[in-house]
């Protein structure tokens, strides 16, 4: 699992985060996280923290900013109305129209802000201590100063050569964030020797799954070919979303339709914070 996952649960309503976090909870063992995605984790929950109250700050200015036009279109419906000679029934009718009511959007955006006050930065954090409750014990370690220099030095021949992953991050400051969890996460397979390797990641670039004709098809098949030969096991990639669906197959949890149409959306968002904050978001 990768840390763009983890973040996604800031941008769930509390039933679908509840179900995510259920799932996670029921997975105990099996359940790990590379040292790089908790890393990644804490460095982008604040961004992601603060970008909410940003984007509520933003939709009420460009409110008050229809409202300040609003008002300069009702100084014209009024000078209109004494040219042509309308009645003043008929010239408030016409305002009542085209007047929006600035007053009770600002209001509903205020309402609607007010729900993520969980999410305030200086207050306790519900999805953190969850979080920490569901992976205690399941982190795994940091490598030491040598081990990861090599494995930095592997994540930049891999951009210069397009080989999976990480290649397609090669313009973020931490570019080698993703073979970094890679790495982590083969090193603990190896270990552990699992039948299957499921990586869920939001990550559905090219350099993590193959994509035919605009279809997700698996994984690359570098990456299924380094877990085979590094840990004998088959790997799966995927999505939250085909998380849910693998989860409610097998570990016999339900999953509400309202939860996976959520997770389009918020799949959807995701991508949008990745262009807004750009260099500064590095999940992966």
């Amino acid at each position: 699992m990768d840390a763009s996952v983890l973040l996604t649960l800031y941008l769930y309503g509390p039933e679908a985060r509840a179900n995510f976090l259920s799932v996670l909870a029921k997975l105990g063992d099996r359940l790990w996280l590379p040292h790089q995605a908790a890393l990644e984790f804490f460095r982008n929950r604040l961004l992601i923290i603060g970008e909410q109250g940003k984007s509520y700050r933003e939709m009420s200015a460009i409110v008050q900013a229809y409202g300040a036009e609003a008002q300069k279109l009702e100084t014209r419906v009024r000078a209109f109305s004494n040219r042509v000679g309308l009645s003043a029934f008929d010239r408030d009718r016409l305002i009542g129209v085209l007047a929006p009511d600035i007053e009770s959007a600002t209001q509903m955006l205020n309402d609607l802000e007010s729900t993520q006050e969980e999410f305030d930065p200086a207050a306790p954090d519900p999805v953190l201590r969850q979080l920490e409750s569901v992976f205690a014990g399941k982190v795994g370690e940091r490598y030491g100063a040598g081990d990861h220099e090599n494995a930095v030095r592997e994540a930049e021949r891999r951009i210069e050569a397009r080989t999976p992953p990480g290649y397609m991050d090669s313009n973020k400051e931490n570019s080698a964030g993703d073979y970094l969890q890679w790495a982590q996460t083969l090193t603990e397979a190896s270990r552990k020797k699992p039948r299957y390797l499921l990586f869920v990641t939001g990550d559905q670039k090219e350099d993590w799954v193959l994509r035919v004709r605009g279809r997700t098809l698996g994984p690359r098949p570098e990456l299924a070919l380094e877990a085979q030969q590094r840990a004998g096991c088959r790997l799966v990639i995927a999505s939250p979303n085909q998380f849910f669906r693998l989860a409610s197959a097998h570990l016999h949890t339900e999953i509400s339709e309202a939860t996976l149409e959520e997770g389009e959306r918020v799949a959807d968002r995701v991508k949008d914070l990745e262009k807004r904050l750009g260099r500064h978001y590095q999940p992966e």
